[in-house]
């Protein structure tokens, strides 16, 4: 079954009935480790009150807490860069529909809002951390000469300073710091390594 709705899946998994991808490759989140199977590829589980109760907390303050963050800081950023604010201003006002009839595909049209979130979000991200746990022993290369910098054991939970990331000098040069917001910049983040 597929399914994008964190409630169904919830639904489904209270019930039993949710099963795993039989395609689920070592890459995949470790969340689901405690009730998949490596030997056949499968697995289901049946979750208790208490844990569904949990799973829905944390979907709602991560969407709650993470949008108001997110929604403050750009704000902010609007206010300290006018001309940003203006730019943004006139291509929200190019829609040719009253704002009460926008549509979702209109939204998805916005090529500079999309360039203000993002670098919203690569300014003052929401979480300015995240850990992963390994799923299976990893060796960290050389980029230059292959040679092996670090181990991580399986098992082990590894902190991800996404901030830090995103303040990188090396990668962000001198504009680390600042709010530059650039469809050019923001079109190329696929194929380069570079941010909006």
């Amino acid at each position: 079954m597929e399914t994008n709705d964190d409630s169904t899946l919830l639904i489904l998994a209270r019930r039993g009935r949710l099963e795993d991808d039989k395609d689920v490759t070592e890459e995949s989140y470790a969340a689901a480790e405690d009730h998949y199977n490596a030997e056949t590829g499968t697995g289901s589980r049946t979750w208790s009150d208490d844990e569904l109760t949990a799973q829905d907390v944390i979907f709602f303050a991560a969407g709650f807490d993470t949008t108001s963050t997110l929604l403050s800081f750009t704000l902010m950023e609007l206010a300290l860069h006018p001309e940003i604010q203006e730019r943004l201003f006139e291509e929200i006002n190019t829609l040719d529909r009253p704002y009460s009839e926008i549509t979702y595909e209109q939204i998805q049209s916005l090529e500079y809002l999309d360039a203000v979130i993002s670098e919203s979000l690569r300014k003052w991200p929401p979480l300015p951390a995240t850990d992963r746990k390994c799923t299976k022993d990893y060796t960290m290369t050389n980029p230059d000469d292959g040679s092996p910098m670090f181990s991580i054991e399986q098992n082990y939970s590894v902190w991800v300073p996404i901030y830090c990331f995103h303040h990188e000098h090396h990668t962000h040069r001198e504009s680390a710091g600042k709010f530059i917001c650039s469809v050019e910049i923001m079109f190329s983040r696929d194929s380069v390594d570079v941010r909006c």
